[in-house]
């Protein structure tokens, strides 16, 4: 009949793998089918059941006889049916696909029609993505540095890190939001008032000009009453904001509470927080074993030495005039060690008296391993990301729990018709 061979013609040409099952056997394939397995003849094929073009055991763990007649059992009942599978080539290699199953009725019987696609592009995308995931969730949960990620207006925490739990004793459950935040972190009203001000004046300004923010430091009150001070700084990707602090309490402590004589000052040469320095309008007077393991100088090198001269010029106009209007908050600078190369610091200083003159004593951390980790979990998010965008298939990011839709990627937008609001 004329509609047979449309039909004949229509399966041998396809682009697509097509099959006919009868009696649980391939009876029929096109010339595709036989390309992709790597064959060369489809009678090779021919009456072979689905498992034995298998490896024993599908990618969840099921065998592939059992779960193949399941398959063909539900295309019978529900009329189609469509899933994953993975099959094997002629050389025992792997090929995923996806198979589309269904039941038609002919003048021989019962048989399933099944189309085949190739879906190893997409696989290997999807297995990209996981890598991504889970390297960047292992730089996250091991880092020190305090890491709270929000979503939309409201900042939906989507995920916080151990060293939060840890250093701030609350939950994501507690701290569902910034909202929920603000008051725990911060109980004194008027303290909490500056501290949000500030903080979202400098969130908007990042978001605006697609930087990142200047380090604000404020003081958290922890679940057990607790103060630490912290540093905290934001980047926002995407829909994703992100929040990190480090924890200064320990450092400011040791600086806060140093009172400047001789005797003191000394014992800071074993100390290992960072270098310190006492200058006079930039000339070092004194400073500890710390700097000259930052710097590369000698502590005979540095006394008498125009401390400027550690600071980057990039950095200077801002350390001077941090000096001559007795600047007290940490901030930070490029910094130059001997050999030449620059380094990221964080400087804090304080006007002082010492042997009966006014003098700045100024604490220099290197943050150089937390620049690197920051870099490193913004290079993290931006590869999936573009993993994200760039999948030629339909992606959707959604809650495990409740399914809530985080976003889509573009290939979604295009094929629903659907933003990522509409989403």
């Amino acid at each position: 009949p004329k509609d047979d061979t449309k039909y004949r013609s229509f399966f041998e040409n396809s682009a697509d793998e097509m099959l006919i099952i009868e009696n649980c056997e391939f009876v029929d394939c096109n010339s595709a089918t036989v390309s992709m397995l790597g064959y060369d003849r489809k009678e090779e094929l021919i009456n072979t059941p689905p498992f034995k073009l298998s490896p024993e055991f599908q990618p969840d763990g099921s065998s592939s006889f059992d779960k193949a007649k399941e398959m063909m059992r539900l295309a019978r009942e529900q009329g189609n049916h469509k899933f994953e599978w993975d099959h094997l080539r002629k050389d025992g290699s792997v090929i995923p696909v996806e198979v589309s199953l269904t039941a038609i009725e002919t003048d021989h019987g019962s048989s399933l029609h099944t189309v085949w696609r190739d879906i190893s592009d997409r696989k290997q995308t999807e297995q990209a993505v996981r890598d991504s995931e889970e390297k960047f969730k292992a730089l996250a949960d091991t880092s020190p540095l305090a890491i709270y990620m929000s979503t939309g207006i409201e900042q939906k925490a989507e995920y916080i890190n151990p060293t939060f739990i840890k250093l701030f004793g609350y939950s994501k459950a507690e701290v569902p939001t910034a909202n929920h935040w603000w008051p725990l972190a911060y109980p004194d009203e008027n303290y909490r008032k500056q501290v949000t001000e500030e903080w979202q004046q400098k969130v908007e300004r990042a978001i605006a000009t697609k930087s990142k923010i200047e380090p604000m430091e404020t003081v958290v009150t922890c679940k057990d009453g607790s103060k630490k001070t912290m540093s905290w700084g934001f980047i926002n990707i995407g829909k994703q904001n992100w929040a990190s602090g480090l924890d200064l309490t320990e450092r400011n402590k040791a600086l806060d509470e140093l009172k400047i004589s001789e005797d003191r000052f000394r014992a800071l040469h074993e100390a290992s927080f960072g270098g310190v320095i006492i200058h006079d309008n930039g000339l070092i007077l004194d400073c500890n074993q710390g700097l000259s393991d930052m710097t590369g100088y000698t502590s005979d090198e540095l006394i008498g030495m125009d401390g400027l001269q550690l600071i980057a010029p990039a950095s200077l106009d801002q350390v001077l005039h941090n000096i001559k209007t007795g600047y007290s908050e940490r901030y930070e600078v490029d910094g130059v060690r001997k050999d030449g190369s620059l380094y990221p610091l964080s400087i804090k200083g304080k006007n002082v008296v010492y042997n009966d003159r006014d003098v700045r004593v100024v604490e220099f951390l290197d943050i150089t391993r937390y620049k690197l980790a920051e870099k490193a979990l913004r290079e993290s998010e931006e590869r999936f990301r573009q993993i994200f965008e760039t999948n030629p298939d339909p992606v959707i990011l959604a809650k495990l729990d409740g399914g809530i839709i985080i976003d889509v990627n573009k290939a979604f937008e295009t094929l629903t018709g659907l933003s990522r609001l509409e989403a």
